[in-house]
């Protein structure tokens, strides 16, 4: 193979190389929770999403995104929001995906006391977390459906 075939094959191989890292960068965005300004909130897609916030008006910049088929036994080790923390005892509303299940329990490692919420319908539902449950998840599921 001569300089100038191979030039030309390198160039078409960075071409197909760029147009599929615009192309992932285009539909990247959408795979995810997306921020909406006017209420200073993120909502969840309809991947099976929920977010998590410290406060009870599900708003501002202390939040988590809780994702489809991972496994959150322990949230101390699951950090979120503005502020760096741990979300260990501190989801106050939730805003659950459409379609989507999400379980919540006292304490770590899927223990104590349990509770859940289910979203059947194709909206987001956004849940405010009050009495004794407010503060008070430490492990928690969520499950696309």
């Amino acid at each position: 193979m001569n300089n100038r075939s191979m030039v030309a094959l390198f160039s078409k191989r960075c071409l197909v190389l760029m147009v599929g890292l615009i192309a992932f960068f285009l539909v990247m965005p959408m795979a995810f929770a997306a921020w909406d300004g006017p209420t200073n909130r993120y909502n969840p897609d309809g991947t099976g999403q929920v977010v998590g916030y410290d406060t009870s008006d599900c708003t501002g910049a202390n939040y988590i995104i809780l994702y489809h088929g991972t496994t959150y036994k322990n949230l101390t080790n699951w950090h979120g929001g503005s502020d760096g923390r741990n979300f260990n005892d501190r989801i106050s509303c939730i805003i659950v995906g459409p379609n989507t299940k999400f379980e919540y329990w006292q304490h770590k490692d899927y223990k104590g006391k349990y509770g859940s919420f289910n979203n059947t319908s194709d909206q987001i539902d956004t849940k405010v977390i009050d009495g004794w449950w407010d503060n008070s998840m430490s492990s928690v599921k969520v499950w696309k459906q």
